[in-house]
């Protein structure tokens, strides 16, 4: 029974194996082609092993050589004193090099700008000025300096600029901008051996973009930059003001601007439509004859820079009071000094400027209002001889205007038409003549000039290179007196002698039978201020490494007084300017 059990198993294991074996034989033979092209391809690839590893031996002594190239230069850079070598942690970049003046140093990209400049002046009257032309103090006849012409060479327009930006968020992006130029004088700065001008603030501000739904938002700005007042090319945006081409710094009157302190905030509410309101920092000029004692008031001490206990910041220096001096930072009277006068005038609150600008699609258009605050303080007397002050009092006044930009690309690309306008009281601060702002009357009172400023101008691009342009600009003030009895105080008096404007040598002319003096005065005030300019931009030499560009422009400029005795005398200046600058970003 054992014995046929056992070979009844051996039996049927026989026919199991047999059995497995006809049903797989088909199938082994019918994949075997497939494992044989597989083995081929096995066979294939190890016999390029050898290739590989001598390519990556090869890698790997580039790389041996390069580590050893570096570290021999960190060893010679350790041997300079004071230089401390920072290895960055493996895979960390500090500071990555960008085209065009730029560079990320961690989550911070920073771009380079601005340019070297030689420029050429040429006056036909001698403003004693350099690269900014002084239209408000043309000389007349009367001086030497109307017969004198002026020639200058400058740098001092040359330019450093440096912006910062980094994202907060996916929809905040922080920025900082600074832009310098080298046109400050210091109190001891002259043309002689050194030319050591000092370098001047032009620009330093922050920003704050607030992006919603990624077409409209918020933008906060604070700093010193262009006031708002001027015109822009796009939108709102800071860094894209639309400022004349002009070599002449001071551009060209009826030019709306000025770059002070100020804290704007801006609403985009879309592409073609923002809305800004901006508190800047202000500043006065004063012009007039003040009332003085004799009329019973006198101004009081109102401001003397940098004599604070603290030690002020601000330019200190004196001039002596009241008598139509035309200042308000002054001293008492008995206080006579040749300092020059630091001119600081007396502010109570910021210009508030509010402005909108639209871009339909064809054309740039804003319009805008601005809104000032002038103050002085003046002392009542008996106007009875040894009568002491008896009350004293601030005094003030509100000023202001309306005002629009627009730029028509009269032919897209080639051709645009440009025009501004800026009408109110005491709005002379806020355009390139420099008027005054304001006067005061019979008591002291502050009174804003009345005043008109009007820029146009067409600016042509026939080729990508080279760029032409032809300004027009004028600014005007009205005469605003007042009558006290027989005398007249205020801006423009008709009392004011103009006699010896046109007449050289006349403010020091003597009597010959008597020795006394007969001068002739010239004591008038500016009525209006205009000016034609023309020029143009060649960028002669463009490709990656800058931009080499030669500038010329020419411009006359006319001066006038208010009808006063005497007349109503003009004086005009006929002015060339070139330039050579290098933009390396």
């Amino acid at each position: 029974m054992t014995t046929l059990a056992f070979g009844g198993n051996r039996v049927l294991h026989c026919i199991l194996a047999g059995f497995m074996l006809g049903v797989t034989q088909p199938a082994l033979a019918q994949s075997s082609p497939d494992l044989e092209q597989q083995i081929k391809a096995i066979q294939a690839q190890l016999q390029s092993i050898p290739a590989l590893q001598a390519q990556l031996q090869s890698i790997q002594k580039q790389l041996a050589a390069q580590q050893a190239a570096t570290r021999q230069v960190q060893a010679e850079v350790k041997n300079v004193p004071g230089v401390a070598v920072v290895n960055p942690p493996p895979g960390v970049q500090y500071v990555e090099v960008t085209p065009n003046g730029g560079m990320k140093i961690g989550p911070v990209a920073i771009k380079l700008g601005g340019f070297a400049e030689g420029s050429m002046i040429f006056r036909t009257r001698n403003e004693a000025s350099d690269i900014g032309s002084t239209f408000a103090n043309i000389p007349f006849n009367q001086v030497p300096a109307a017969h004198e012409a002026e020639y200058r060479q400058s740098a001092r327009n040359s330019r450093l600029s440096l912006l910062a930006e980094t994202s907060w968020n996916e929809d905040t992006l922080l920025s900082a901008y600074v832009e310098t130029d080298f046109k400050g004088v210091g109190v001891t700065t002259t043309g002689g051996q050194n030319n050591s001008y000092l370098p001047s603030l032009r620009q330093a501000y922050l920003t704050v973009d607030k992006t919603v739904n990624h077409t409209d938002g918020w933008r906060f700005e604070v700093g010193q930059a262009w006031s708002l007042v001027t015109g822009f090319k796009d939108g709102l945006v800071p860094r894209d003001e639309n400022i004349p081409l002009t070599i002449d710094t001071q551009y060209v009157p009826g030019f709306n601007s000025r770059r002070d302190p100020q804290l704007r905030i801006t609403k985009v509410f879309s592409p073609e439509f923002s809305v800004a309101l901006s508190a800047e920092s202000p500043e006065a000029n004063f012009a007039g004859d003040f009332p003085g004692t004799a009329q019973g008031v006198d101004e009081l001490v109102t401001s003397t820079p940098g004599t604070g206990s603290g030690g002020g910041t601000l330019n200190s220096g004196v001039c002596v009071k009241g008598g139509g001096t035309g200042s308000f930072t002054t001293v008492p009277a008995t206080t006579i000094s040749t300092t020059p006068c630091a001119n600081y005038s007396v502010n109570v609150a910021p210009d508030m400027v509010l402005k909108a600008a639209f871009d339909p699609g064809w054309g740039h258009y804003e319009a805008f209002g601005l809104g000032r605050i002038f103050q002085t303080r003046t002392g009542v007397f008996s106007g009875v001889a040894g009568d002491s002050q008896i009350s004293g009092n601030n005094n003030t006044a509100f000023g202001g205007g309306v005002g629009g930009n627009v730029i028509l690309p009269v032919i897209p690309k080639y051709l645009d038409f440009q025009a501004s306008v800026l009408g109110g009281y005491g709005t002379g601060m806020y355009g390139a003549a420099q008027f005054a702002d304001f006067t005061v009357n019979q008591n002291g009172e502050p009174k804003p000039i009345p005043m008109i400023q009007m820029l146009t101008g067409v600016v042509a691009h026939p080729t990508p290179k080279l760029d032409l342009y032809v300004y027009g600009g004028y600014e005007q003030a009205t005469r605003d007196t007042f009558q006290d009895g027989k005398l007249i105080f205020g801006y423009g008096s008709p009392l004011d002698n103009n006699a010896g404007c046109n007449i050289e040598g006349s403010a020091t002319f003597v009597n010959p039978t008597t020795g006394a003096s007969a001068a002739l005065p010239c004591s008038g005030q500016n009525k209006d201020i205009w000016q034609v300019t023309t020029g143009l931009w060649d960028r002669v030499y463009q490709n990656k490494v800058g931009t080499l560009a030669v500038g010329l422009q020419y411009s006359y400029t006319e001066r006038q007084l208010f009808e006063g005795i005497g007349g109503s005398p003009t004086a005009v200046d006929n002015m060339v300017f070139a330039s050579v600058r290098y933009y390396p970003f």
